[in-house]
């Protein structure tokens, strides 16, 4: 059950390709038990006073189960590319993750070991404040993006790009730091 990690570095960009599925077995497993429940809801309104819900309640499980089955089916399959504006996340993740893109600098990369319990419904993976970039993802998947991350684009999470010599720029810091 452990995520794939494909990095790849482009003349402008750095590309990083994550993709979790379960194994075929326990796909099928987890689908056939959410039949299992799905269809013991319907059979329980069924047998009730009112049969009318049996179907409201079928139609509402047949749409969380396809969903839901899609899920598990498909896995988490999410590309992440850094370039030196923006960095941007696309692709299908669980409940908890949606595309984004956010300018680069302001991003301040990290760990979150979220567990996807109902107190931290959050997935494990590499966040920025409380954007999910990738997830799934182990911590030591997460510290080696990271440290690619910061060795193509060093100036990650500062408020200012930096120049060829290392240091901020002038322009962009409206030169607040110097003293002469």
């Amino acid at each position: 059950m452990s995520t794939k990690l494909d990095m790849r570095e482009t003349d402008d960009a750095l590309i990083i390709r994550a993709v979790w599925k379960l194994s075929l077995p326990l796909r099928i497993l987890r689908i056939a038990a959410e039949l299992a429940v799905g269809a013991w809801v319907v059979e329980s309104f069924w047998r009730g006073p009112y049969p009318v819900l049996a179907v409201a309640a079928a139609v509402s499980a047949a749409i969380f189960l396809v969903k839901d089955v899609r899920k598990v089916w498909n896995g988490s399959d999410v590309t992440l590319t850094v370039t030196q504006e923006n960095i941007t996340s696309e692709g299908l993740g669980d409940n908890h993750y949606s595309p984004s893109s956010m300018n680069r600098l302001g991003c301040d990369l990290t760990y979150d070991a979220g567990n996807g319990s109902e107190d931290d419904p959050y997935p494990s993976g590499l966040y920025t404040g409380h954007t999910c970039l990738l997830p799934e993802l182990t911590e030591l998947q997460t510290m080696q993006i990271m440290t690619a991350i910061y060795a193509r684009f060093p100036d990650t999470g500062t408020e200012s790009p930096v120049v060829e010599d290392g240091k901020t720029s002038e322009l962009i810091s409206l030169n607040l730091g110097r003293t002469s």
